[in-house]
Order: structure tokens, then sequence, then C-alpha cells
């Protein structure tokens, strides 16, 4: 921070290129590094940081594509705890709009409540972390209901690729924890490439061959719920909270859209909509999903470590090492 710079240019070339004054933390110091190109994964305040970040970062991976991730001395998670399951209990609000921390309930899952946040500052809405179940490296993806609702976006989009095609290179389990609206919409995300984005991200999310197991907390919605590894992405488990629902949009383009006219000609508008609405809501459940075979089961967000424990035991014996792609900047 304040000394660290990438850029094609600095302030001189610019100078003479074009006339404008700029400085170099303006074209590509830490800041705009982590947070506006995500050129740079982490930012720290001075060496010493950074030297222990990066042995932080490549604790969680084997030195080669040859090798597993190696495995560390268990250590209890809060979940361990009837406290702890409590706590993530009342961490989760009802109304689907109500934020809260993901960041929380991740280090609620993890050993030692620890976890290493890759790209925290660049498209937040999204959270990509290694974190240790039992000791094993784990790779999370994970909405973040705190920024922007958890949408997804380009940057996001362009974070998550990254992050899971790093994971499956050198072997790293993947879990996602899905409460996303859906992708932004709207003229402006078009012209950030967002078709080739997301078609890039479901491929990489399909064609990872590592363990993938997939929690939907709340809102699995449309196209997000797809490129979060839901059903149709071959996860090994995939289970909702009581909390989620499933749709493939928003409830409220999907009436206006579905039953507009209906609502229309109806002699208390309102009240159609109402009813409309509550029917959706009742057959978009979790319940709902798991009488489909969507997913696997509705557990309680208390027993979401043991699913995870019990995914990792169930597949250890069929993963093997060995070089499998290069990861796209």
């Amino acid at each position: 921070r304040g000394t660290g710079f990438m850029g094609m240019s600095g302030p001189l070339v610019v100078k003479v290129g074009t006339g404008e004054t700029v400085t170099s933390d303006e074209i590509g110091g830490a800041e705009v590094s982590t947070e506006v190109t995500g050129n740079a994964d982490h930012v720290g305040d001075d060496e010493r940081e950074c030297l222990l970040a990066i042995r932080q970062f490549l604790s969680y991976l084997p030195s080669h594509s040859g090798a597993l991730p190696p495995v560390a001395a268990p250590r209890p998670a809060a979940l361990d705890t009837p406290e702890g399951r409590e706590r993530l209990r009342a961490m989760i609000p009802d109304a689907s709009r109500q934020a809260y921390d993901m960041r929380k309930v991740l280090a609620l899952i993890v050993d030692g409540g620890e976890l290493f946040h890759c790209r925290a500052r660049y498209g937040a809405n999204l959270i990509t972390a290694f974190g240790r179940i039992q000791g094993q490296p784990v790779g999370f993806v994970a909405s973040n209901p705190q920024v922007r609702g958890g949408i997804l976006d380009d940057k996001t989009a362009r974070k998550a690729r990254r992050f899971v095609e790093l994971c499956d290179a050198f072997h790293v389990p993947l879990v996602f924890v899905i409460d996303a609206p859906g992708f932004l919409v709207g003229p402006a995300i078009e012209k950030q490439g967002m078709v080739s984005l997301a078609g890039r991200l479901l491929n990489v999310v399909y064609a990872a061959s590592v363990p993938k197991i997939t929690i939907v907390a709340r809102k699995a919605i449309g196209l997000a719920y797809l490129a979060l590894c839901g059903r149709v992405m071959n996860p090994d488990t995939i289970v909702a909270w009581p909390t989620a629902h499933f749709d493939v949009m928003g409830p409220e383009a999907g009436v206006e859209l579905v039953h507009g006219k209906d609502i229309a000609g109806a002699a208390d508008p309102v009240a159609r909509r109402a009813e409309i609405m509550d029917k959706l809501k009742a057959e978009s459940s979790a319940y709902e999903a798991a009488a489909l075979g969507l997913i696997d089961d509705v557990i309680d967000p208390g027993e979401t470590r043991e699913v995870i424990v019990r995914t990792l035991a169930k597949v250890a014996a069929a993963r093997t090492p060995g070089f499998k792609h290069r990861i796209d900047p």
C-alpha cells in the first residue's frame, strides 16, 4: 500500500502521450489494482504483511499439480458446538432482502474460524476464500448479500472463474454457498461482454473435476444458480437450508412476465398479484425443490459442516493428482 504500482505506463509517459497529469497510484496503485482492475489479489500495509499473506496462501496448495493439497492438523470449528450452530441459525434473516455477513457465516464453518480471502476487494459481492475442514484445504465461492445484494456481474464472473480454475488445477475441493438474486442486467453490463464472461464461468464450473459441494442458503435465481454450481453442474452434494428458494428469475419480474394480463384484468389487481406471489413462494421453497429431486436434502444450517465433512470423506478415494490445465488470468 502506497508503494506498489502495476501499469503499462507511468505518469511521465502518460503526460507526453495524452497530456494528462496523473499519479502512479491513479494509474495502477494498490487500490486500483485490487478494487478496479483485479490485477492484484491482495494489498498489504508493508512487505512483512505481504510475505505472511503469501505464506498463508501457499499453505493451502500443493507444491505442484502432481500432489494433493497438504492436510494440516484439524482444529475445531464454531459449528462443532451447540452455541456455534445457534449463532449461525440466528445470523440468517428470514426476509430474503435483508443482508447479512457471509464472511462471518463461513468463519463459523471452517477450522479455527480462519479464512484466507482472495481478491477480497474486487467484486466484493462474491467471496472467494480458502479455509480448512478437519485440516483439509477447501475453496469457498460464496454470495455476499452485504454488497449489492450478492448479485453477480462482470467482476464476480471473472473472479469466480479464476478461483475455480485455481482450485481445480491444484485439486482443492470447492464449496459453493448460494444466496444470489441473479446476474445484473441492462445495457451497461452487457457492454462488459457479460454473455462471454457468464459462458466461460459456466464452462469452468461444469468442467471442474474436484469435489464440489453446494449449499443453497437463500436465493438461487436463474443463471446465478447454475453458475454457482446448481444441480446441472454435477456437484457431489447439493443441499439447501430451509430459508432457500429457487426460481428461473426474480419473482416480481416472473409474475409480470407470465401473469401480467391476468393481473391487469382482475377486479383487484393488487390482491391478485399478492395471491400469485404467495403461490409462487410456496412452489419455489427448498422442500418443493427436494421433492422434485433438484437438491439432495434440506438441512439445518448447523449441519453444514457435517455435510461437507461427509462428502469429502465419500469422494476421498477417487481423488488423483496430476496436471489438468493452466490457469487463465
